[in-house]
C-alpha cells in the first residue's frame, strides 16, 4: 500500500508524516455466499404457512354426535310451558291436541280434565309441582323433540286415544319417538270430561301405581 497516494485516511496521514510511507495489506479474500440449506421442517411449515392463505378451521365431529341441526323456533304459548321446570322431570303429561286445545280462547272440556287430573295429583297422591310437566304431540317432529330433550322426562302419561304419534307403548314407533322414557297410557279426557266414572277410576289406579 502506497501512502503517497491521494485518498488517504486521518490514520494513514499520521503515518505519512512520521515519515512511513509503505505498508504491508492483507490481501481482500472475496467473500463467498453461504451455500443455501435444506429447510428443515419447521422452516418449509412456517415458508408454506406464508405462501399460502390462512384456511378456516374446519369443525369436527365425534363419532356420537348426529348431522348438525336448525332447532325450530318455539312459539311463546309454548315456551311457557318451560317456566320453572328443571331437567329432568319426573313425568310429562301429554296428549293429541293439547297444542290446539291450548290455543282456544275457552279451555276445551280435555283440557280441563287434563289441569284437574294434575291438580289431583299434587294435592290427592302429594306429587311436587316440579315432577310434572306438559308438552303437546300435536306439533311439528322437530318441535316434539326439543320438548322431549329439554325435558328428559323419566315417565310420558299420554291419554287416549292411542294415536300415530303415541302408539302402542311396545312398539317400535314409540321407543324410537320417547328413547328411553317410560309411556303409560290414560284413558281418553274426553270421554271422562263427559262423566265416565269407570275410565276416572281407571286412570287414577294408573296415577297411584305411578307413584309407587
Amino acid at each position: 500500500m502506497d501512502l503517497d497516494e491521494y485518498a488517504l485516511t486521518e490514520t494513514q496521514r499520521t503515518l505519512k508524516r512520521l515519515g512511513i510511507t509503505h505498508l504491508w495489506r492483507r490481501p481482500e479474500i472475496p467473500q463467498q455466499e453461504p451455500a443455501p440449506q435444506e429447510p428443515g421442517p419447521f422452516v418449509e411449515e412456517t415458508a408454506q404457512a406464508v405462501a399460502e392463505p390462512a384456511r378456516k378451521p374446519v369443525a369436527q365431529r365425534f363419532p356420537d354426535q348426529g348431522p348438525s341441526r336448525v332447532e325450530e323456533p318455539v312459539p311463546p304459548l309454548l315456551r311457557s310451558l318451560f317456566h320453572g321446570k328443571q331437567s329432568p322431570v319426573r313425568t310429562l303429561w301429554t296428549y293429541v291436541g293439547l297444542f290446539a286445545d291450548m290455543q282456544q280462547p275457552t279451555p276445551p272440556p280435555r283440557l280441563d280434565m287434563f289441569r284437574k287430573i294434575q291438580a289431583s295429583v299434587r294435592s290427592h297422591l302429594g306429587w311436587p309441582e316440579n315432577d310434572i310437566c306438559a308438552w303437546p304431540l300435536d306439533v311439528s317432529p322437530g318441535l316434539l323433540a326439543q320438548g322431549l330433550r329439554f325435558f328428559a322426562p323419566r315417565i310420558i302419561i299420554c291419554f287416549g286415544p292411542v294415536s300415530p304419534v303415541s302408539g302402542d307403548p311396545n312398539s317400535g314407533n314409540a321407543a324410537a319417538l320417547f328413547g328411553s322414557s317410560e309411556l303409560r297410557l290414560l284413558p281418553n279426557l274426553e270421554d271422562m270430561a263427559a262423566g265416565d266414572k269407570q275410565l276416572k277410576n281407571d286412570a287414577w289406579q294408573i296415577l297411584q301405581g305411578i307413584r309407587n
